[in-house]
Parts: C-alpha cells; structure tokens; sequence
C-alpha cells in the first residue's frame, strides 16, 4: 500500500485549500508536502504580493504566513487580507521564527488568528491546519443552514400573504362572508391547542387549511355553501368540488400539510364520511378540528350558544370528534 495515498476516515473530511506564504523555496516544500500528505490542497506563494493575488483568485480555507518576508511583511499582509471583504474570514496563522510576547500582539493586531512557531512541529501543524479547516467548514455549514432557513421563513410569508389577499378578494367579491374565515382560524387554533397541537408548523398547517378552505368554496355551489346539515351524497359533490384546488396548486410543497388537513375535512368520526370511509383516530386530528370549527361558524347566530351547541352535539360521535366538541363547550362557557 502506498501510504502516501492513505487517509484515516477522521481526516477525510477535513481536507482544504491551504496557501503557504514564504520567501523561502525549502519551507514552501516541506509545508506542502506534509499538508498534501493529509489530504489538503496546497498553494504557494513567495512574497506578500503573490499571497495577496492567489488568495483573491483562488480564496483559501486557511493561509499559513511568515512573517520576515522582503518588500511586504506578514504583518502588512494580513491588514491587506481583513481588508477585503472576501477574504476577511479566511484563517490566517503565522510561521515565524519570533517567539516574544510584542510579535504574537502586532500579529493579533493585524488580523492573525493563530502562530506556529519555527521550527514548525510537522505534527502540531497538521493538527492545526486540520482542526480550523474543520472550524471554517461548521461555521459554513451553520451560515448555509441559517440562510435556508431564512429562504423558507420567506416562502412560508410569501405563501400565507398570497393566501389572504385570495381570501380578502373573495371577500370583496361577496363569494365569502366577510370575517367567516378569521373567525372559523380562531377556532380552529384555539381546539388545536386544546388537543395538543402546539408545533408552530402544524398550527400554521391548520391555519392554511382554514384559508384554502375559504379560497376552495368558490367551486362550490351556491346551494351548498354555509349549511351545516349536508346529506351524504351533497357533502361528496362538495368534496369532489373542492378537489380542484389542491390539484391545481398540488405543485405548491409548502401547501401538501394543509391540503392533507382539507382532504380529510368531510371525515366522519364513525367513519361515514367521506372519500376514505376513515373513522377515529384514523382521521389526522387537524382535520376533526377542521370539522368542528367549521360546523360551529356555520350555525350560524353567535348569540344563541346553548342552541348551536345543542345542534354539534346531536352529531358528536358521529360525525365529530366528542373529545373536541367538550373542548368547544368548555370554551365557549367559559
């Protein structure tokens, strides 16, 4: 076996690009050899000017600078280097003969963020150059992890804004009851938590539910909207009108939790509903929170409680959850 070409798994990962920064043609050679030997790939400059070129062409993960060079010292470069603001995180360590207390402060001074002293323990550079390779990479893999997030957080806004303003325009429109759709979120969010729901995606899930549901009634017929006590065969034409929305945005991914919730809205809890003949537990707790919200807006006068709940509670176990209809009456009633 050619050991040469042999890496231990722990230093597979760890490999980067390293300039090596010195006048001096034997240092350059041993450096390299040892970093290339561990995987790193390896650049090399002979004065401060050069260094400065290849880092700016080519940006390294780390730069391993002498001090004591002609013309520009490490010093000057590493001032050049913080300056620029592609270069200005890349890991600078000086090689230096100069051990003293007043060399390690101008150095931390100019931008450096760590010293080898010459002669350089080959072992002990390793491990170093290894060890900030391995830094610089979490540190980018947490910066990457933290833009994504943020590129999600804005799909997410993008998504709800659009989803009101279709809403807002539908109220406009009187295709929708003006508030209904703020009302039915209010409830639904507020029997979400009763059941436990308290993950922000799912509540969000739940509230997008609500929403595509409102944008969903305009394929419904006029004779079907708002009513609370559909047959069997009208709640399945109201289902299979309100299909069309979720094939048509079904390329939309952000929207897949809230149209599996508005899928199984028309669920029974004694599994008579519809379209998968699901009963219980086996119907996703979002939809039977849907299902309730919706029936208790739909009954319509706000000021007649006790009635509205007389009217839920004559289809509770059968077509709702019982568990989430005591939750409404608790609220309601208190």
């Amino acid at each position: 076996m050619n050991q040469s070409n042999f890496q231990p798994p722990e230093l597979q990962s760890c490999r980067g690009r390293i300039l090596v920064v010195d006048d001096e043609e034997r240092n350059r050679q041993l450096l390299g050899e040892v970093l290339e030997l561990q995987g790193h790939e390896v650049a090399f400059a002979e004065d401060g000017q050069q260094a400065l070129e290849k880092a700016m062409a080519n940006p390294p993960d780390v730069i391993l600078l002498d001090i004591k060079m002609p013309t520009m010292d490490g010093y000057e470069v590493c001032r050049h280097l913080r300056l620029d603001p592609i270069l200005a995180e890349v890991s600078i360590i000086l090689v230096t003969s100069l051990d003293d207390r007043a060399a390690r402060l101008c150095g931390l001074d100019a931008g450096a963020d760590d010293f080898i002293t010459k002669p350089v323990d080959l072992i002990e550079l390793q491990t170093r150059v290894r060890n900030v390779v391995q830094l610089n990479r979490y540190r980018k893999l947490l910066q990457e992890r933290k833009k994504a997030q943020r590129a999600q957080a804005e799909i997410l806004s993008s998504c709800e804004t659009t989803l009101v303003a279709w809403v807002r325009i539908l109220e406009r429109d009187d295709r929708v009851a003006p508030g209904r759709c703020e009302r039915v979120t209010q409830w639904a969010l507020c029997l979400a938590k009763s059941a436990g729901m308290a993950e922000e995606g799912a509540l969000r899930a739940m509230r997008w539910s609500v929403l595509l549901h409102t944008i969903g009634a305009m394929a419904v017929p006029a004779a079907f909207r708002g009513r609370a006590d559909l047959a069997p065969s009208e709640e399945t034409q109201v289902h299979q009108q309100e299909t069309w929305l979720c094939e048509a945005l079904a390329p939309v991914g952000a929207l897949h939790e809230a149209f599996g919730i508005l899928a199984q809205r028309h669920e029974h809890w004694d599994g008579s509903g519809c379209p998968g003949g699901l009963k219980g537990e086996a119907i996703l707790p979002a939809a039977r929170v849907l299902a309730v919200a919706l029936a208790w807006e739909t009954t319509h006068a706000p000021s007649a409680t006790v009635a509205r709940l007389a009217l839920l509670k004559t289809q509770t176990g059968r077509r709702f959850d019982p568990r989430l209809v005591e939750a409404l009456e608790l609220t309601v009633s208190g």
